[in-house]
């Protein structure tokens, strides 16, 4: 296990709540939450199926920041690795896709609106048995929910080679593609409720300006948007922009997943049982993936500080939770061994 688990299991005895509130003061920082109130978190948390409209490149996993000729190829990000997915994606998108749903009720498959060329899919298509899908499925069969478990990809919307030479055109494309895709949905009689975009911010991707586009087309039919902040910058992490206000849809922008999960929690898209799932898959995720997540590195530190939070707030959600506080302690114990390890060396 990425985490060193210290004695408790799911088995075990339950934890006072307040160690979790103890542990984080002492061994990170929470993230800021926004401090003016966001008009979407009403209807937010009536909302009933959403669709999750996902970009891949940056999003669910990393472009390595790789260039041709100063053409970035899928993307800017430069933290991790090129093809390696970012701890915790399919397990959040899952949740998102399942919020406000019975256990007896299908949720919508998500829908992938990416600038890769319709010209060149012998290479780029995703195809029903990619890794890419093949993790969505997965992540799908493990849901205790029995609808859950035909969940998955839908709907895939390519760009063409235009957007990859002339890259300022990627944003008007995925505004394009969503307009077929909705009226796609509509003639087909699977509406969804709302839709909840997933993207980054990297220069080559121009997914705020998607998210700005399908706004005014949508209106308050787009519920909310999450990007991931990324940068070619190799000195330094990239620095969290203001969450703000896209036309009228609350955007929320966020490092790990367990961070988007726990904003998502705090405008009503998920519930804490599901913040919790997303806090411990990514934990699981992590362990799988020790190069991108060294020790003391700024991966592991945004993540530990982020799996911690979401963990502590969804315990305090639920007043005692077992998995909660199991995950913060492990993650505590972790921190605690790095920061010894450290102190050492400097001495």
């Amino acid at each position: 296990a990425y985490y060193k688990r210290r004695g408790s299991s799911r088995g075990g005895g339950l934890a006072p709540t307040n160690l979790l509130v103890l542990c984080c003061a002492a061994c990170c920082e929470t993230a800021k939450v926004p401090s003016r109130p966001l008009s979407s978190a009403p209807r937010a948390s009536a909302l009933k199926g959403a669709c999750v409209l996902t970009d891949v490149d940056d999003t669910i996993k990393s472009s390595g920041g790789w260039l041709l000729s100063g053409i970035a190829l899928g993307g800017v990000d430069t933290s991790y690795s090129r093809g390696a997915y970012y701890p915790g994606v399919f397990q959040f998108q899952l949740e998102l896709s399942m919020h406000g749903l019975s256990p007896e009720q299908v949720p919508h498959d998500i829908a992938i609106l990416t600038a890769r060329a319709v010209e060149l899919l012998s290479f780029l298509e995703i195809k029903p048995d990619s890794k890419l899908c093949q993790k969505f499925r997965s992540a799908a069969k493990a849901s205790a929910a029995p609808a859950a478990h035909c969940w998955g990809v839908g709907d895939v919307l390519y760009g063409s080679v235009q957007e990859w030479v002339y890259q300022e055109r990627k944003g008007w494309r995925k505004i394009e593609n969503f307009k077929k895709l909705r009226e796609r949905r509509c003639a087909s009689g699977v509406s969804p409720g709302g839709w909840i975009f997933i993207g980054d911010n990297g220069w080559s991707e121009r997914d705020e300006e998607a998210v700005a586009g399908i706004s005014a087309s949508a209106g308050d039919a787009l519920i909310a948007a999450f990007f991931h902040v990324v940068s070619d910058d190799r000195s330094a992490p990239p620095q969290l922009p203001d969450d703000r206000i896209l036309g009228s849809t609350p955007v929320h922008y966020f490092r790990t997943y367990p961070g988007a999960a726990r904003w998502a929690a705090q405008i009503g898209l998920l519930g804490p049982e599901a913040l919790l799932r997303v806090a411990e898959q990514a934990e699981r995720d992590a362990g799988a993936d020790p190069a991108n997540l060294q020790p003391g590195g700024s991966n592991e530190e945004f993540l530990l500080a982020d799996i911690v939070d979401a963990a502590r707030r969804g315990d305090a959600a639920r007043h005692v939770d077992e998995l909660g506080t199991a995950a913060a302690t492990r993650v505590v114990g972790r921190v605690r061994q790095r920061d010894r390890l450290h102190g050492h060396r400097r001495g």
